[in-house]
């Protein structure tokens, strides 16, 4: 799809007034075909009497002073004499094989610009010449740097997810969104399982120590988390930090 640029003043301009409105309407009609047809403002001879359906067009009459003016048949309306209109007061200009609209390009984008602009939105789109987006065209994800090793990393353990199920839902919210778990006090069946242990390792810490620490102070102030998996595993990293400020008064 194209656009053309048009004068707000337009119908105030004196080249439009002395041609009328037929010929106003003409040669804004040669403006919006040529920019839809790239023909940087050029309009054929044989093209003039078909950019408007002047059949379906009514024509006023001139008012005179003892009879009101009127609707009458459009029959009268010569495409050719308004263009002959056009090109007196030059908005037009006469060729071997049509009009050429005066200053088009001064105010209109080239053919070129239009062609260049939708080839710059197929490739923004990912699309073809063709304007269908190709599945080639997509840039295949980039393969992990660091696959899983022997040894799993403390925050992504053998039945323990990580950001994932930090992020898991319970059914969809509003508008289809996913919906957050709901934060719960400590689940009866939370207990210090060899991969939690691995955790606290991983970190240079005693398990079974920090976890009775972790326990006590979920359970002392009433902590809510919607993963306790993510919150041991903060525990654990922030242990040696909270440690030196105090222990669990820091926590």
């Amino acid at each position: 799809m194209s656009w053309v640029l048009i004068d707000d003043a337009i119908f105030d301009h004196p080249k439009i007034l002395a041609v009328g409105p037929h010929a106003a309407l003409l040669h804004l009609a040669a403006i919006v075909w040529s920019a839809r047809n790239l023909t940087d403002g050029f309009v054929p001879d044989a093209k003039v009497g078909t950019l408007v359906n002047w059949d379906d067009a009514a024509e006023y009459e001139p008012l005179e002073s003892d009879k009101p003016g009127g609707l009458v048949s459009a029959s009268r309306v010569q495409p050719y004499d308004l263009a002959n209109a056009l090109v007196a007061v030059r908005l037009w200009q006469e060729t071997d094989d049509g009009y050429r609209i005066h200053d088009y390009l001064e105010y209109q984008r080239s053919r070129e610009q239009i062609l260049a602009s939708r080839a710059r939105d197929r490739v923004r789109k990912g699309c073809g010449p063709n304007g269908i987006r190709a599945e080639s065209s997509r840039i295949p994800a980039a393969p992990n740097p660091n696959p899983t090793r022997d040894v799993p990393s403390p925050d992504v353990l053998p039945g323990i997810s990580g950001r994932s199920e930090a992020r898991s839902t319970v059914g969809k919210g509003k508008h289809g969104a996913p919906r957050r778990a709901p934060a719960t006090l400590w689940p009866d069946d939370f207990k210090l399982t060899e991969e939690r242990r691995d955790v606290a390792r991983a970190f240079g810490i005693d398990p079974a120590t920090e976890w009775a620490k972790f326990k006590d102070s979920a359970l002392a102030h009433g902590r809510r988390y919607a993963n306790w998996d993510a919150a041991w595993r903060s525990w654990c990293r922030n242990a040696e930090s909270f440690a030196g400020r105090g222990g669990n008064a820091a926590r």
